[in-house]
Formats: C-alpha cells, sequence, structure tokens
C-alpha cells in the first residue's frame, strides 16, 4: 500500500531501523530514564491499535514507538548488575591463580599476545574459589603454542577495563561491556600453563 505524502514508509525498514538507531544513541548519551520511555512506548503503541482499529494510517507513532525501543535495549549495558562471584570483585593489587578456557583466537599485537578468557575459579596457592566472567589477557615475553578452546592456568593481577584519559574519546569500557568483558589481567607468557588442549571444535592454532 503506498500513502500518498509518505514515500519513506514504502520503505518502512528504513525509518524503523534509523529510529531504533536514534534511541540506542539517546539512551547511551542519557541513561536511567526508563519510566518515561517505557510510558511512551505504551502510549505510542495504544495509539497506533486505536489507528489500526480504524483503519487509519499511522505514520508518526512507530518512530516514536522504536525510538523507545532502542532507549530501553541499550539500559541493561548502561546499569551491569555484576553477579557477587563475578571476576571483577576480586580485582586488586595480588597477583592471582587463574584457570579458565580461552574464548577467541590468540591475536597477536606489539609483541604481545591478546585472547579473552572465560574464566572457572581464582585463588592463592591450594585456594580456589568458583567465578564467573571473562577477561582480557595480555601475554608477554615467550608464549607457549595455544588456541581456542585450551583449558588455561595463569598468574597475574586483575585491574578493571578502563578508558582512555581523553575526554570526548572512544568509551573503551563500555565496548568491552558489550562484549561481556569488564577486567583484565596483563602477564608473562611463561606464567600460563595449557591444562588441557581445545575443548571447542573447529578453532585455529595460534
Amino acid at each position: 500500500m503506498r500513502f500518498p505524502g509518505y514515500d519513506a514508509w514504502n520503505r518502512p525498514v528504513i525509518p524503523l531501523l534509523i529510529s531504533l538507531i536514534s534511541g540506542i544513541l539517546l539512551g547511551n548519551a542519557w541513561p536511567g530514564k526508563n519510566l518515561i520511555f517505557s510510558i511512551i512506548a505504551l502510549l505510542s503503541a495504544f495509539c497506533i491499535t486505536i489507528q489500526l482499529i480504524r483503519k487509519q494510517p499511522s505514520f508518526f507513532q512507530p518512530l516514536l514507538l522504536f525510538i523507545c525501543f532502542g532507549y530501553l535495549l541499550i539500559q541493561p549495558w548502561n546499569n551491569l548488575t555484576l553477579p557477587s562471584g563475578h571476576v571483577l570483585h576480586h580485582a586488586d593489587d595480588n597477583k592471582k591463580i587463574i584457570t579458565g578456557t580461552i574464548q577467541e583466537t590468540p591475536v597477536p599485537k606489539h609483541h604481545r599476545v591478546q585472547f579473552i578468557l572465560e574464566t572457572e575459579t581464582i585463588g592463592h596457592g591450594e585456594y580456589k574459589i568458583p567465578v564467573s566472567g571473562k577477561l582480557r589477557i595480555t601475554l608477554s615475553g615467550p608464549i607457549p603454542s595455544i588456541q581456542t578452546g585450551d583449558r588455561v592456568i595463569l598468574k597475574g593481577k586483575i585491574r578493571p577495563i578502563r578508558n582512555f584519559q581523553n575526554p570526548g574519546g572512544f568509551d573503551y569500557k563500555k565496548f568491552m561491556a558489550f562484549r561481556g568483558v569488564q577486567a583484565s589481567v596483563y602477564a608473562e607468557g611463561n606464567q600460563l600453563q595449557i591444562l588441557e588442549r581445545n575443548q571447542l571444535s573447529g578453532t585455529l592454532l595460534f
């Protein structure tokens, strides 16, 4: 169906997608207004329903509804509540013994290797406690041959992910949070040992 004077709605995916993206950007810049945008979304949905019942075209309410959807979708990432056993709660100046499974193909970067580790336990010596969450691991020096799916143990300090000190610059902390990573570890390659090889299928050797 074509609506004279509303050519954009003859390809509705484009304006709706723009509205959704606008809502996400708005939610990122102005978080914490969930109640307001929920009310607006409900009112928009109500108006759309009435117009459908009356067989009237609805032009602006769908855009407003998708803006609200985008806003609400981004809010969980702006207000992350981590479980009590999350590895980030153990970030301090003490070195920990960390076990986990490599989740991504290790990437060489500036004479170092980086990868994401899905953690299992941390501890000191024989004392270990179960944890959850992902770590960005950076290794330097001699590094053993590792691959995605390897179960490993290493020793290092757990640090929170931080932003670069550039006002208005790239929000690296939030970028990593979108990937489920809130903390990092820098360690020497000789501090890592492989416990089990390749627990995931279809991986490439580094």
